[in-house]
């Protein structure tokens, strides 16, 4: 009923040979963007999306089910959906992601597991068991919520119901938060101080001469008996002894240290200095800016505004003297140049977003293997934890809106 009055939509998966559809999604609440199948196994059993259910970054959720027969080839199938689902979401960057679905399989019978246990992705439910059968020798947990490490800050609860009646498969719930989430504090270090100039002083004679100078100073902090004076007049000596010997100025005020709130895992727009995303930069600001000359740009003859000739002018600078804009944006005169461009520019900032992706995808997979190159810590741990993937509690503590997660 609630389909035919639009109050929920379904997003269905492909068809497979069989005429079935095995994934899809029923939503509520939110705006959905369709990803489509993994490249990993078959089409049919397979559907990621990306759900804007409020705040400033969406969820990405991938849907999986996992073939039931007990084969070894299977199982490396079912695996291989997984660790793409996984692959998928890490390079997004650090988003909230959730890799769900019924396998088939329990996680720990798959080579996936290392994978997950190495990069910090838990089982929401685990280790409640999910289906219980007849010719069973024990319930199995087949269906699993396997949360990356940016939505365990969401959750606050997650629940197992057999309240359906279907012995077969449990029903699970998880009550997480929309919209923005509070910030957690964050260390912002100091400018660091340069390196000694050649030939050094003596560091005696040099301590000596600064400490003659603050020597009063130190004497009234003593008298005061407070540390934080105390502290001060230390640091302001150890700054002033270090700027010297790099030949710098000793009485320059040196910004301290500092505390920030900031998000846990803001959303990576290539600009942030991760990994490879310098070649990302300049792509997307060429078309941020030719997109802006566009609308700037009056239609019919005249001169150019004041806004547009700053614009133009930023992407004439920008351009490095072997780019192929460079030349073009050097004789750009007309409005026609400009949306002649824009597609181009486009087509390159896109390209340089999958170029990133890939990068978030091979970095990804070489700190998994370095996890496990020294010495699998985290998946010992999960061995000795009764092969229970770092669950979160079942009924956890009521959240705390001053932390950064579960309370």
């Amino acid at each position: 009923a609630a389909l035919k009055e639009g109050k929920v939509r379904m997003y269905r998966g492909a068809v497979g040979p069989d005429g079935v559809c095995y994934v899809a999604f029923l939503v509520r609440r939110g705006a959905v963007t369709v990803l489509g199948s993994l490249p990993e196994g078959d089409p049919s059993r397979s559907l990621s999306v990306v759900w804007y259910v409020g705040g400033q970054t969406p969820i990405r959720v991938t849907n999986l089910y996992g073939e039931n027969e007990g084969t070894a080839e299977i199982a490396a199938r079912v695996s291989s959906m997984v660790d793409g689902g996984l692959a998928q979401a890490e390079a997004a960057g650090g988003i909230p992601a959730l890799v769900c679905g019924d396998l088939n399989h329990e996680l720990g019978s798959l080579d996936v597991v290392a994978t997950v246990v190495a990069s910090g992705w838990s089982d929401l439910g685990a280790p409640t068991p999910t289906c219980i059968m007849q010719h069973s020798i024990r319930p199995r947990r087949i269906d699993v919520m396997l949360a990356s490490p940016a939505l365990h800050g969401r959750v606050v609860e997650t629940r197992v119901s057999w309240a359906t009646g279907i012995a077969t498969h449990a029903f699970q719930t998880i009550e997480g938060l929309a919209g923005r989430l509070p910030q957690i504090p964050r260390w912002k270090a100091p400018k660091a101080f340069a390196e000694p100039l050649l030939p050094i002083q003596d560091p005696e004679v040099l301590f000596r001469g600064i400490f003659s100078g603050w020597e009063a100073r130190w004497k009234k902090a003593k008298e005061s008996r407070s540390m934080d004076d105390m502290w001060q007049v230390i640091e302001g000596i150890a700054t002033a002894f270090h700027r010297l010997r790099a030949g710098e100025d000793p009485e320059e005020v040196r910004a301290p240290g500092r505390v920030y709130k900031a998000k846990d895992f803001p959303p990576l727009t290539g600009r942030d200095g991760e990994a490879g995303s310098g070649a990302l930069i300049a792509p997307l600001l060429r078309y941020r800016r030719l997109k802006a000359l566009l609308g700037l740009w009056h239609q019919g003859c005249g001169a150019l505004g004041k806004e547009a000739k700053e614009v133009l002018a930023a992407l004439r600078k920008a351009e490095d003297p072997g780019s192929p804009f460079g030349e073009r944006l050097r004789v750009l005169v007309a409005r026609r140049q400009v949306e002649e461009l824009l597609p181009e520019a486009l087509e390159a900032a896109q390209e340089a977003g999958r170029a990133q992706t890939k990068v978030r995808r091979t970095n990804w997979r070489n700190y998994c293997q370095e996890q496990m190159e020294s010495g699998a810590g985290r998946l010992f741990k999960w061995v000795r934890n009764g092969s229970m993937v770092q669950p979160l509690p079942m009924c956890p503590a009521a959240y705390d809106a001053d932390a950064a997660g579960p309370a």
